[in-house]
């Protein structure tokens, strides 16, 4: 952070500003604002943002004072959505969990379910704070998994499913059962 008023600086990725994928300018700010559309369709005004984690580099950063300042290299990470859900029903001492996750695609411009995403199943008491595996889930062609067990116990459940390098993971809501 520059200690002066009147910041300009110019952040970019890539070998060189000449040859820079992406950048970003501060002009007479501390902040600036980077587009980022993911999932465009034909007719949108920007070119869609390449998903995956980018380094910024700094070109230069100067105040109003004309001082100069040496600049970090920041991480940006860029992906998509994912959702979960999961229903909890006990019926003759069996809970049964139904999960179901989807995930933005860029290709179709929507959520699509999230085939073959491995999840675990994780209760605790009503009421916990610390969460244990119960099953791993593997979800189906239409992002659904389910899982029956015998328990006496009424607990709370939800479904974790981890992050990969362009999908952002997700925890469905707590359900009790």
């Amino acid at each position: 952070m520059a200690l002066h008023t009147g910041l300009n600086a110019i952040w970019y990725v890539g070998p060189s500003l000449s040859d820079s994928s992406d950048s970003i300018i501060f002009s007479n700010s501390l902040r600036s604002e980077w587009p980022v559309t993911v999932g465009t369709q034909i007719g949108d005004t920007l070119p869609e943002t390449a998903l995956g984690t980018r380094t910024w580099n700094g070109w230069a950063a100067v105040d109003g004072s004309n001082r100069s300042y040496t600049q970090n290299a920041p991480r940006t990470t860029v992906k998509v959505s994912s959702y979960a859900g999961l229903s909890a029903s006990r019926t003759n001492g069996r809970t049964t969990l139904n999960a179901r996750v989807v995930r933005y695609a860029t290709d179709y411009y929507k959520n699509i379910p999230y085939a073959g995403e491995t999840g675990v199943i994780q209760y605790r008491p009503v009421g916990g704070s610390t969460w244990t595996g119960l099953k791993n889930v593997v979800a189906d062609s239409q992002g659904r998994s389910s899982y029956t067990y015998a328990t006496s116990q009424t607990r709370e459940y939800r479904v974790a499913y981890n992050e990969t390098t362009y999908i952002w993971g997700t925890n469905s809501p707590v359900r009790t059962s």
